[in-house]
């Protein structure tokens, strides 16, 4: 019964959480960061609270996390770059789902172990319906001229991200197999440590809207995903 109320409250939680974050993204694409930046705060407090004197000793030495804390901190900020770039959330959604074919892939390479002919299938399946995702997008962003360029840079950084979580992933694997499994330590310092390098992130989403008004003279406009797909789809139907 724990089990099922759990698993109801996470569905209920990622749910709400990305319908909010939908309606913001449509409204102000350049706050994700800052969405992002809070999030890291509150857990980094939260954690804190529940470490308290422990941080003082962490059980993994605070130079092993560099790697991990560089990579996660560059996969949050670049997904979140895309929303700039206008790539609705609908679709970061989907092509982030794609998850579990990247870290298979990454596992595959770096463990030199085939994966199971199951996993296989469902990484294809997956693969295919991510791949239709974007070419449905591909074809809505087409009906509005003059953003069709980045959106492709969008859905590349997130395919580029993909494969960088996974090693973010791998390197946590790592870790634990080296210095046994602290999950609330782990979880302290990886939002912790980076929260100073958001400071960057301000003058990178500055510098993505300055491009766009100096060589499009206009400011970009989200596109409306959904409504844009029903009206394909009743063109079709005509």
């Amino acid at each position: 019964m724990s089990y099922f109320k759990n698993m109801t409250k996470v569905f209920a939680g990622c749910c709400a959480s990305s319908f909010l974050m939908e309606i913001m993204m449509e409204k102000a694409p350049d706050s994700a960061n800052f969405v992002t930046f809070l999030q890291f705060f509150f857990i980094a407090l939260q954690g804190l609270a529940t470490l308290k004197s422990r941080m003082l000793k962490p059980q993994i030495p605070l130079k092993e996390y560099f790697i991990l804390i560089s990579l996660f901190f560059v996969t949050s900020v670049a997904n979140n770059y895309v929303y700039a770039l206008h790539v609705p959330s609908t679709l970061h959604m989907i092509i982030r789902s794609a998850s579990s074919p990247a870290s298979m892939l990454v596992s595959w390479y770096a463990k030199k172990q085939r994966p199971r002919t199951k996993a296989l299938i469902g990484s294809v399946i997956i693969s295919i319906g991510v791949s239709l995702a974007m070419y449905g997008g591909a074809t809505v962003v087409e009906e509005r001229k003059g953003n069709y360029l980045h959106w492709c840079l969008g859905v590349t950084i997130l395919l580029i991200m993909l494969i960088v979580g996974a090693l973010t992933g791998l390197q946590q694997e790592i870790l634990f197999r080296k210095f046994g499994k602290h999950p609330e330590e782990m979880l302290f310092y990886t939002h912790m440590l980076p929260l100073p390098l958001f400071l960057g992130t301000v003058f990178v989403i500055a510098g993505t809207y300055l491009y766009f008004d100096f060589f499009t003279g206009r400011k970009q406009q989200p596109i409306n995903y959904k409504d844009s797909i029903k009206s394909s789809i009743y063109k079709k139907d005509r």
